[in-house]
């Protein structure tokens, strides 16, 4: 009889979804990890992110394709991954473009104010600075307001999951926030990466009722 341990992956999540995940990260999470932190340099909680949606992603595409081995499938796998962070610095780069665009020299800056022939300058720059903050504003009322929507949907999580998720984006090491939600502290990047699905997944229910009203 076939030692579980030794069965393909891609078979177990094809015939286990229920314990695909846990599978999948067992078997190929930390190496995935490991390499985006060595070979990359990208933050710890990044890096979970990219990892788990590539696992994630990993399994909706399962049924499309057909492995005659493990190492085919560590290699759809890690292509995968590779694609995400790919994806993931293109993003970050347009990002850094669109923001440098509207970065000023803040010495000139102030100058200006005092300088009138950097005056000109400081009027370009005061709109550039404007019509970077105008593309990213988002017309809102203190009822639907991004945050409100927020505190509202992690009331409605579990008390551990609100303080993972809160402690956490104060950047408190794993190690420290287990002494106040009970939980092993090896496990919490695990349950940290499930407690942010759930609350995107409220939000998303959440502005979606919203819109609809």
């Amino acid at each position: 009889m076939q030692n579980p341990q030794e069965r393909p992956t891609y078979e177990i999540l094809r015939t286990q979804r229920e314990a695909a995940v846990e599978v999948i990260y067992e078997r190929y999470g930390k190496k995935l990890y490991s390499y985006a932190i060595n070979s990359w340099h990208l933050d710890e909680d990044t890096t979970w992110e990219i990892v788990y949606e590539t696992l994630y992603k990993t399994i909706a595409k399962i049924d499309n394709y057909e492995f005659t081995s493990e190492k085919k499938f560590g290699s759809f796998l890690f292509t995968i991954f590779c694609n995400n962070l790919r994806r993931h610095y293109r993003d970050k780069k347009k990002r850094e473009e669109r923001l440098s665009f509207s970065t000023f020299n803040e010495q000139n800056f102030e100058a200006a104010k005092s300088d009138p022939e950097l005056y000109t300058e400081r009027k370009v720059q005061e709109q550039m600075v404007e019509a970077s903050l105008q593309s990213y504003r988002q017309p809102e009322t203190p009822e639907d307001s991004l945050m409100k929507i927020m505190e509202a949907c992690l009331a409605k999580m579990q008390d551990w999951e609100r303080i993972l998720l809160l402690l956490r984006s104060q950047d408190m090491p794993y190690g420290e926030i287990a002494k106040y939600v009970s939980k092993p502290a090896d496990q919490l990047k695990v349950y940290y990466q499930r407690a942010r699905k759930k609350l995107e997944k409220l939000i998303e229910v959440e502005l979606t009722s919203t819109s609809q009203d």
